[in-house]
């Protein structure tokens, strides 16, 4: 099983302009700094909760088709295809009408359809591909307001302390009160 992204997010949940209560003495000559530090932040707050932010397309790749599938990314906005090698070695397209999704489900499902048989797939690494879309959409005003908070205190505390906070004798890489946050929008992992 494989998750790769096909279309990268187009915009930002959070811009320059909203760091600026954030990042104490930012100047305007760390521009380029500070935007790497949104991208990174944003691609820290997806991994750590499992849900993309801003639309993404992704391909998730399995062994087999099964009856109920859990995709790794939230919320799911769509499924654009299943795609699976055939016996023969030829790729093909599954028949929609073979499976429902579950773009309310957190996080998403696939669905086998009621008396549905799923054509043979040949036996080999990542035989199907999934391909699927998800987010809060393509602007930021959907994203909870508490995940965007994130992303601005921490791209914030990497541009004002790069190095890692110290909690007495230990280092950790995330401040308790952003952990808390992060954790109560974190989806499950799937094995």
């Amino acid at each position: 099983m494989g998750l790769t992204i096909q279309t990268e997010p187009t915009i930002e949940p959070v811009s320059l302009a909203d760091m600026t209560p954030f990042a104490r003495g930012y100047l305007d000559e760390h521009r380029s700094m500070m935007q790497g530090l949104i991208v990174s932040a944003r691609k820290y707050v997806e991994n750590y909760t499992r849900r993309s932010l801003i639309n993404t397309v992704y391909d998730y790749t399995l062994e087999s088709l099964s009856d109920e599938i859990t995709l790794p990314r939230s919320p799911v906005v769509s499924v654009t295809s299943i795609t699976y090698v055939d016996t023969n070695g030829n790729t093909q397209t599954l028949s929609s009408s073979l499976y429902t999704v579950d773009t309310a489900a957190k996080p998403g499902k696939i669905y086998k359809a009621y008396n549905a048989t799923y054509p043979s797939i040949r036996s080999q690494h990542d035989a199907v591909t999934v391909r699927f879309t998800a987010g809060y959409g393509t602007t930021t005003s959907a994203i909870p307001e508490p995940l965007k908070l994130c992303i601005k205190m921490l791209a914030a505390q990497w541009y004002d302390q790069p190095e890692p906070v110290l909690t007495g004798t230990i280092a950790t890489a995330l401040p308790f009160g952003l952990e808390n946050i992060l954790t109560q929008y974190r989806m499950v992992e799937i094995h």
